[in-house]
Parts: C-alpha cells; sequence; structure tokens
C-alpha cells in the first residue's frame, strides 16, 4: 500500500513537473516571436535621441524594410532612412548599399522620383568613400530616371542641381 502510494505521488510530481516545464516553455517560446516592421520601425526610432545608437536604429530600419512587401513603400522609406542614419554614424559603405536598394526597389515600385533621388544620395556616399567609379554610375542612372517624362521640369532640375552642387 505504501509502495503504491509512493508511486502514485512520484506520478503526479512527474505530471505536474511536466506541465510546469511546458508552460514555462511555451512562455519562451512566446517572447521570441519575431518583431513586426512596425514594431522594428518603433524601436529605431526611439534610439534616435541618442546618436550612438544611430547603427542600431539603422538596422532595425533596414530589417523593418526587409519583413515588408516589396510592393510597400514604407519598405523604400525605412531603407532611406537606415541610410541616412549609417552615414550619420559614418559608416558610409553600409549608407551606400541601404541606399542603393531603396533605389533598386523604388524604381521596381515604379516611382522614378524616389529612385532618382536615391541614386543620387548613393551617389554622394560613394563620393565620400572615395569610390569615385561608383559615385559616376550612381550619378549617371539618376540623370538617366530624371530624364522621365513621369518628373516634372521641378523635380528634374532639383535632381540636376544636386549632382552639379555636389562633386
Amino acid at each position: 500500500m505504501q509502495q503504491r502510494l509512493f508511486l502514485s505521488s512520484a506520478l503526479t510530481l512527474a505530471l505536474a513537473l511536466s506541465v510546469l516545464s511546458t508552460g514555462s516553455a511555451t512562455q519562451i517560446a512566446i517572447s521570441k516571436v519575431p518583431a513586426t516592421a512596425d514594431e522594428l520601425e518603433e524601436r529605431a526610432a526611439s534610439l534616435l535621441g541618442d546618436a550612438a545608437r544611430y547603427s542600431e536604429a539603422a538596422r532595425l530600419y533596414r530589417e523593418s524594410a526587409q519583413l515588408r512587401a516589396e510592393s510597400d513603400p514604407r519598405a523604400v522609406e525605412a531603407l532611406t532612412k537606415a541610410a541616412h542614419l549609417y552615414h550619420y554614424a559614418n559608416r558610409l559603405f553600409d549608407a551606400r548599399k541601404a541606399m542603393e536598394q531603396a533605389a533598386r526597389l523604388a524604381l521596381a515600385n515604379g516611382d522614378v522620383l524616389a529612385a532618382s533621388t536615391a541614386n543620387v544620395e548613393a551617389a554622394l556616399f560613394a563620393h565620400k568613400q572615395g569610390k569615385q567609379a561608383q559615385a559616376d554610375r550612381l550619378g549617371r542612372t539618376a540623370l538617366k530616371l530624371a530624364a522621365s517624362p513621369l518628373l516634372t521640369a521641378h523635380q528634374r532640375a532639383s535632381i540636376v542641381g544636386r549632382l552639379k552642387t555636389n562633386p
């Protein structure tokens, strides 16, 4: 009888421990649910008050862009923000790459103005890096896009003017 009571108590304890461990495993799994693009952007925005954390904010914006559909214009906005933050953090290679990605995505979505502007920005980052061949290539791409009939004369002049005033 005592042996049965002991065995019953041991089984009850084992069952209770398995339920408790399963519950905590579930809690751990829930806390590791990937963040949404909007949540990543909120976290990035919360870091903007601290210049020392601009690289981290840029990374979060870049990750948020990756979570968005390619057709979502907010992906281009997030990449552009990331590029500027990398620039402020003096990470010019990352700034240029993020801006080039923004340009490609904008063009794929038919936003010629955003694509041309992003290419101008990427050209400026390349120039600051001392990568003149890449700066020239990006600048030529921006000028080709600026010739689009989808842009107004004012938009075109703005793009051309930016390229002329920045060596």
